[in-house]
Parts: structure tokens; C-alpha cells; sequence
């Protein structure tokens, strides 16, 4: 049987001079390109302290493994089981408020084990359930060819088909997995997530380093069958350090609300996120015209997409998408992608969609981006996707909208009423686990909690994305790199 191919592609660590987390972090201060913040410090110290545990437990791993063994990513196993037999190292799980430097404190993280035998992969989530339910797909195509037409059921543990994907991961070799707003949503992702974890933790000595808007006991909280996810709250806290982001080294969370990306490109963002007058539909009148006019203003000198063909984009499992409004060339950074709101998010289309357009475009013009309330639940979790996948992919975004970033949602409180929006509709809570008990949505008051922090995100990103620090740092990123 031919190895499983497990999700995203191995980043290994690679020759170079390693530099600690900490220190990367002071060279930034240092530097005027992030303000000194006594919480980032204390992270960076927690990164520096698993980082440091890693790479002790990979070389001790490798100077007492049997050479027969096999590469298993340097660690001792049990013998015909692949179950780790040492100590492993803990990972971490940080969580904290929108804009406090999780993201980046990740990345440093990430970069920190350049130059040492610990191999890293960093994933943001959407892309990492991608990959996952890809993996597990050609575990059952496999598994197809090779028994076509059994009438039997094959009980052996070793069949599992999460268990096959989480092994071979491990064996890549792959020694830390690096994850990017860990959030769970959705019924079937939360039994994966339990399973493949619970397999990379135990068996596999996989660490886990993580981010996350919410505390492990938060995920999925009042979610479908919760009860079945529970037990990944309980190997998370043990197998990694959960750590406030928001909490200094005296255990005060005094300022724990500060949004970086608010504080320092408030003034800069409105040049390319245009808020305009809206009609009766919600929609912005004149957005087709000052979006369009952007587009071309984007263009290389002497190209004209007037009467180009529409661009088909590959996407995962087989399918594309394709673009009406766009010019594409081999170098990204000169790509440019016109799009409607409706076409991004009113379309059956979601995270593997808008990350092929990501890779594609580093420029994308999004018109006519409505406010967006619980009565638009399939809309709204299409932007919020979309946004998120820009943003791990550095686009620069001009986009115009009905109302600035902050005023863009109507968020649902806790109690299931919208801001500003008079009673709740039962019926229109429907974010999370899409099923009814009783004629009542299930997870409701999940939902309207997770949508929430989703839209304080969306709405910091959003402000980044479309200031001119961040198309000026992306374009010289882009210039330096061709």
C-alpha cells in the first residue's frame, strides 16, 4: 500500500543562521517596525522556551535511534506500532484578541528553526483543512483501486483512514506543525481535528504550536455533538502550553484590547478601501466605476483587459473558477483581479477558491461589499474567508464598501440579538452546524460567539490590507524577491 499523502507541503528547515524569537522580535522593535510590547515579550520567551525543547528532543532522539529503524522523523518508536516511547516536547497554544501579534509571533517562530534539524510546516487553518480533507481522499481513492468490490469491512486500526493521513505526516518526517487562527466550525471538521490530533500527539510526537482567537475549552463551545470534540480540549492542555497573548509576564491584562493593525494604519487605509453611498438593495452605487477605474489604474502601462478572455483558475479536487475581469502574467506581482462581491461570495465558492485567486493575483479590486448581518450568513462566511486567505497570501486589496471596516457587520451578541438590529431571527442563525431540533438551529448561540471574533478580525485585517504601509511593504517584498 502506497504512503498516504498527508496535507501541505513539508517546510523544512534549511541552512542559515538561527535567531531566536526573542531576539528577531527586539530587531523589529528596534528597527521602528513594531511598537515594543512587554506581552509579545513574554510569548516570544514561551516560543523561544519550545523551540529550544524541540530541538533538544530531536537530536537526543536521533542520537540513541536504532539505525534500522527507519527515518520516522527522529524519534525512538515501539517496534511494528509507531508509537513513540520518550518524553516528547510540549507544543503551544496561543490565544489572545484581534491585532496582538499572534500571526506574527508565529511566523517568527516558524523562522526561528531555520538552520536546525526541527522541521516546521506553517499552515494558516483554511488551508490546512484543505489539504486534510484532499489527503483523505486519495486515501479513499486508494483504497477503491485496490479493493474495488469488497463485501467485507476491515476492522484493523491500522485501515483508519485519519490515522493513515496523521502517520504519514509524521513521517515526512515532520517534527512541529505550525497553525494559524486554529478555529473549529463545523461538525465534521471537529471529528477529524479530535482524531488526527490525537494521532500526531500519541503516536506520533507531533508538536502542535498554535493560534487562535479563543482558549482551547472556547472551540466549538455549545457546537453540535460537542461532546465528541471534548477530548481534544484535554490533549491540547496537555500536550501544549496554552498561553494569554493578551496577559503580561505580572498576569495583568491591562490594555489586552489593543488592535495594532487599528493603531497604526487607521489614518492610511481609507486611499484604497472607499466606503460610497448605497442604494435601496444595500449595495454601493457608484462602486462599479471607482472600482473599475482602480483596476486600470493597476494595470502594467499598455495592457487593456477589455476583450481578454476570462482566466480559469485550477482549484483542489478537481474543479476552477474562473475570472472575468483580469490580467495575469508569469510574475504575480504585476496580476491584477477585478472582481464584484457578488462574484466572490455569492457563488457556492469558498477557501480553496479564493486561495488559487490569492496565488494568482497579488492585486485584487473587490466592488460592492454590502454591510453584513446574520440575514447574509452564507455571504458574510464567504467574506470572512475570502479576507482571511488575502491576507495570508499579502494581496493588496482595494476594495468599496457600504460602510467603513468597523461598521461593515452587524455583530450578533451573545443573547442572539444584532446590534442595532431590534430582535433576533432564529431562523437566521444559522453560522454553525446548519440543522435543526425542535424547528431551533442548533449551536446557535455558538455561532452568533464565533461570528463575533470573526468579524473583529475581518475588520482588522481589512484595515491593514488596504493601508499604504502594507502595499508599500508588500510591493518592495515583491521587487526584492523577482
Amino acid at each position: 500500500t502506497a504512503e498516504a499523502r498527508a496535507p501541505g507541503p513539508t517546510v523544512r528547515s534549511g541552512a542559515g543562521t538561527t535567531e531566536s524569537v526573542r531576539r528577531a522580535l527586539r530587531r523589529e522593535v528596534e528597527g521602528g517596525r513594531l511598537l515594543a510590547d512587554p506581552r509579545q515579550v513574554g510569548t516570544s520567551a514561551l516560543l523561544d522556551r519550545v523551540g529550544a525543547a524541540l530541538r533538544r528532543s530531536v537530536r537526543e532522539a536521533r542520537e540513541a535511534e536504532d539505525p534500522d529503524a527507519g527515518d520516522g522523523g527522529g524519534r525512538e518508536k515501539d517496534p511494528g506500532r509507531g508509537v513513540v516511547t520518550q518524553w516528547v516536547p510540549k507544543g503551544a497554544y496561543i490565544h489572545g484578541p484581534v491585532g496582538c501579534g499572534k500571526s506574527l509571533l508565529l511566523d517568527l517562530f516558524h523562522s526561528s528553526l531555520r538552520g536546525s534539524e526541527v522541521v516546521s510546516e506553517r499552515l494558516h487553518f483554511h488551508a490546512f483543512l484543505t489539504r486534510l480533507h484532499e489527503a483523505l481522499r486519495d486515501v479513499a481513492a486508494q483504497d477503491v483501486a485496490e479493493r474495488p468490490r469488497s463485501l467485507h469491512v476491515n476492522t484493523d486500526p491500522s485501515a483508519d483512514p485519519v490515522r493513515r493521513v496523521a502517520l504519514g505526516m509524521a513521517s515526512r518526517p515532520l517534527h512541529v506543525l505550525c497553525l494559524d487562527e486554529f478555529q473549529v466550525t463545523d461538525v465534521a471538521d471537529a471529528f477529524l481535528i479530535r482524531r488526527l490530533f490525537e494521532v500526531l500527539w500519541r503516536e506520533c510526537g507531533v508538536a502542535l504550536v498554535a493560534t487562535s482567537n479563543r482558549p482551547p475549552g472556547d472551540l466549538y463551545e455549545d457546537g453540535l455533538n460537542r461532546e465528541f470534540f471534548a477530548p481534544f480540549v484535554d490533549m491540547c492542555e496537555t500536550y501544549c502550553v496554552v498561553h494569554n497573548a493578551a496577559v503580561d509576564g505580572g498576569g495583568s491584562e491591562e490594555g489586552r484590547t489593543t488592535d495594532y493593525r487599528l493603531m497604526l494604519h487607521s489614518d492610511t487605509f481609507r486611499s484604497n478601501f472607499v466606503v460610497v453611498g448605497s442604494g435601496p438593495d444595500g449595495r454601493p452605487t457608484d462602486a462599479v466605476r471607482i472600482c473599475t477605474d482602480a483596476y486600470h489604474a493597476f494595470l502594467p502601462p499598455g495592457k487593456n483587459t477589455d476583450v481578454a478572455p476570462p482566466i480559469d483558475l485550477p482549484v483542489a479536487f478537481g474543479r476552477s473558477i474562473r475570472v472575468m475581469n483580469a490580467h495575469r502574467e508569469g510574475n504575480r506581482a504585476r496580476s491584477v483581479a477585478l472582481f464584484s462581491f457578488d462574484e466572490l461570495c455569492g457563488a457556492d465558492v469558498g477557501a480553496a477558491d479564493y486561495r488559487a485567486v490569492a496565488s494568482a493575483f497579488a492585486t485584487i479590486v473587490v466592488h460592492g461589499v454590502p454591510r453584513l448581518s446574520s440575514a447574509d450568513h452564507d455571504e458574510a462566511r464567504r467574506f470572512l474567508t475570502l479576507v482571511d486567505e488575502l491576507y495570508e497570501a499579502r494581496c493588496r486589496l482595494f476594495c468599496s464598501a457600504a460602510a467603513a471596516p468597523g461598521d461593515l457587520f452587524v455583530v450578533p451578541h451573545s443573547s442572539g440579538t444584532e446590534r442595532g438590529e431590534g430582535s433576533p431571527k432564529t431562523e437566521d442563525l444559522r453560522w454553525i452546524d446548519v440543522a435543526q431540533q425542535g424547528g431551533v438551529a442548533v449551536g446557535q448561540l455558538a455561532s452568533v460567539r464565533e461570528l463575533a471574533f470573526a468579524f473583529e478580525r475581518c475588520a482588522s485585517r481589512l484595515v491593514e490590507m488596504c493601508s499604504e504601509d502594507w502595499w508599500k511593504k508588500t510591493l518592495q517584498n515583491e521587487n526584492a524577491e523577482a
